[in-house]
């Protein structure tokens, strides 16, 4: 085998939601580079994608924008047909979309813990039940899941970023189990804390060197931290690698 090959994605296309901005648009990049042809889904305007894909483009790679909301299927659907059209295939799907609300878990209203599963948990489910029949013809396929330490450790006020979090393990898990006979891996990452604008607030509000504190390797985590793993799960690397998660979290979990 040429293991010099081991981590190359030429030809390939991923999908990553969530990737106009922070963790997906890092992600994006780092795929990019090593040869995939990339389709950004988010929810932002599609103005802002573009920006995003012009990006993508300078590194020799097909890019398609596409504005998405994981949430509704029809959305998902539409993702799923214009890549194929575009690209003629999915090889990779990278479920990033996730948003955060924070609170005690008295001041949670039913609408704020459906929003959240909404996007956080329902989200990745749609996306993965739309590729899989592509997934399941071309009898390989790497799903990865970006889950977040929260998934397995409290914080306060995270209650329902940390369930959300939490089942998308569980359904990592049962998935690898379920599509393995067609090829699939079905994967998770799971972050540490991560500079991001959705941690903005938390770190001004907690103080920097004090969450690092948290980190034995005494580290907020960059967007760019999670490439490596990303890269990994979706090249041929890990191609006997499903049903993991695999904690990027400077050694918080240990």
């Amino acid at each position: 085998m040429d293991y010099s090959k081991l981590f190359n994605l030429d030809g390939q296309t991923a999908i990553i939601t969530g990737s106009a901005r922070g963790n997906g648009k890092e992600i994006a990049m780092g795929l990019a580079s090593v040869g995939a042809n990339i389709v950004l889904a988010d929810i932002l305007l599609l103005e802002k994608l573009q920006e995003v894909a012009k990006e993508i483009e300078s590194k020799g790679v097909g890019c398609l924008p596409i504005q998405t909301d994981v949430s509704e299927p029809s959305d998902v659907k539409k993702l799923v047909e214009k890549t194929v059209d575009k690209f003629g295939n999915i090889d990779i799907l990278v479920n990033n979309a996730g948003i955060m609300i924070r609170g005690k878990v008295e001041e949670w209203s039913k609408e704020d813990w459906r929003k959240i599963l909404d996007v956080n948990l329902i989200g990745p489910f749609l996306c993965a039940k739309e590729v899989f029949p592509i997934m399941k013809r071309n009898k390989k396929g790497k799903i990865i899941n970006i889950a977040s330490i929260d998934a397995v450790r409290g914080f306060p006020g995270k209650i329902g970023y940390g369930s959300s979090k939490g089942g998308l393990l569980t359904f990592t898990r049962q998935l690898a189990v379920e599509w393995a006979e067609f090829g699939i891996n079905v994967n998770a990452i799971c972050p540490g804390l991560v500079e991001t604008s959705m941690s903005k607030d938390l770190i001004e509000r907690e103080g920097r060197e004090k969450l690092k504190l948290l980190t034995p390797m005494r580290k907020i985590l960059t967007p760019e931290d999670l490439v490596g793993a990303v890269i990994f799960l979706a090249s041929a690397a890990s191609d006997l690698v499903t049903g993991h998660a695999l904690y990027v979290d400077g050694g918080m979990r240990s």
